[in-house]
């Protein structure tokens, strides 16, 4: 459930956060992936309970700091953080917007 949870309805984001769990689990040698493991793993990845890693939090950090929260394009983005556009876009989803404090919906 924790991976799911995480994976933000993204079956493409569960699949990288299994194999993550996956390695985590083998590393540290548990015998299976329970919901204790998966939770740690995922701790220690930086994945946070909405399921954002350390390069959604710097893209979000980017366009609030940035830009005032946006609008901005993809480029302008790209050249901020320093990731390619075409990785941003098809690596990155789309940052979950029903989220009110993303959104601006307070």
């Amino acid at each position: 459930m924790e991976i799911a949870r995480r994976s933000r309805g993204t079956p493409r984001i569960a699949n990288r956060l299994l194999r993550r769990v996956r390695d985590y689990q083998v590393v540290h040698k548990h015998q299976s992936i329970t919901e204790v493991v998966a939770a740690e793993s995922l701790n220690f990845y930086q994945v946070d309970p909405r399921g954002l890693d350390w390069t959604d939090r710097m893209i979000l950090e980017t366009m609030i700091n940035n830009f005032n929260g946006g609008p901005v394009g993809l480029e302008t983005v790209a050249a901020s953080t320093g990731e390619d556009a075409k990785t941003i876009e098809d690596v990155y989803e789309r940052m979950p917007l029903s989220y009110p404090e993303l959104s601006g919906d307070r």
